[in-house]
């Protein structure tokens, strides 16, 4: 899912800046790709996918609901 929002700065579970968000995917500040976002699920880069855990409310939770990543202005 690809939001028409500007980029949202991505923050880890200890509120340290990793990169931004653009809607679909979280990437570093080197461009990598961190992990990919469709709908409420988040899922690693690439080709051979993993569901990681759920993005809701701004807030990413790996399946356990431990705080993956954050997303804000």
């Amino acid at each position: 899912m690809t939001l028409n929002i500007p980029h949202l700065q991505a923050f880890d579970e200890n509120d340290i800046n990793i990169g931004f968000f653009d809607g679909e995917f979280v990437m570093s500040h080197s461009n990598e790709f961190l992990y990919r976002v469709d709908d409420e699920d988040i899922y690693t880069p690439g080709t051979n996918t993993q569901l990681l855990g759920f993005f809701r409310n701004g807030i990413g939770t790996d399946l356990s609901n431990n705080v993956i990543f954050t997303v804000r202005s």
